[in-house]
């Protein structure tokens, strides 16, 4: 399974030409994104007023699973969380979300940013390049 981080989604929603070669060489029914991801699409758009990103969105949310933060899923944050301020590793907030939620759902986390790399129990695959 693979999860979307937010730079994946966008990457979608721009048109991204080597990003969208490999999400149609995959099954819409092995792609999903984090509620958490979801929530910072659509802060986004709140932000632009973009009607068009919105319609946008919501097609895409149409066929991509979002998986909710639950109660797992904060349990593996608190986990993940800890160990990596123990290491003197550190994500910001939200990506520190998105990263527990890939774990708790056994996902590959689809994201062009090296942050994540800092987890090591989290596989990341760039699919911009």
């Amino acid at each position: 399974m693979y999860m979307l981080d937010t730079n994946a989604i966008s990457a979608i929603m721009n048109g991204n030409v080597a990003f969208m070669q490999r999400l149609r060489a995959k099954s819409f029914e092995h792609i999903c994104m984090s509620s958490i991801a979801w929530a910072e699409i659509k802060y986004g758009i709140c932000k632009k007023g973009s009607v068009k990103l919105q319609k946008s969105a919501d097609s895409l949310a149409k066929k991509i699973r979002i998986v909710p933060f639950n109660q797992q899923t904060a349990d593996i944050y608190a986990q993940l969380h800890a160990a990596m301020e123990k290491q003197g590793k550190n994500l910001s907030p939200m990506d520190m979300l998105i990263a527990a939620s890939a774990v708790a759902n056994h996902c590959i986390l689809v994201t062009n940013d090296q942050a994540f790399l800092q987890v090591e129990t989290l596989p990341v695959e760039d699919w911009t390049v």
